[in-house]
Parts: C-alpha cells; sequence; structure tokens
C-alpha cells in the first residue's frame, strides 16, 4: 500500500491559552504549513468560540489541514 500521508492526533497539556485562541495565528500557520507541503489550497473557513477556543480547516486537493479544539473554561 502506497502511503499517501500522515494523520497526527495529539492531546496536549499545559499549552499557552493565549496562543491556543490566536485565531489568526493559527490559521497562518495552518495556511503556511499546507504552502510549505505543496498543497494546492482551495478554501479556508475558521471559527473562534466564545468564551474560548477555535476551530478551523484548510481544504486542499489534497487531504485537508484541521486544527480542533475543546477545552475546559474557568
Amino acid at each position: 500500500m502506497k502511503i499517501l500521508g500522515i494523520h497526527l492526533l495529539l492531546d496536549l497539556e499545559k499549552c499557552d491559552p493565549d496562543k491556543l485562541d490566536d485565531l489568526q495565528g493559527i490559521e497562518n500557520l495552518l495556511t503556511r504549513a499546507a504552502k510549505d507541503a505543496g498543497a494546492k489550497i482551495v478554501g479556508k473557513t475558521f471559527h473562534k468560540f466564545n468564551p474560548a477556543g477555535l476551530t478551523g480547516v484548510v481544504a486542499t486537493a489534497e487531504p485537508h489541514i484541521s486544527r480542533s479544539e475543546e477545552r475546559s473554561v474557568g
């Protein structure tokens, strides 16, 4: 079987909450990752939750790059 890509699922702790809530920073990071991988970006969507958290996806002609978060607040 030919491997076409890698799927990473990370469960991280003790992350900087300000960086996790930086919508523009996360969008820039995922967009740069797609471009650096040579992927053709066909769309992007990101959403910030209140009071904290965000989700987003960079859709490509190849598999997508996404980021989602479930975080306890308080």
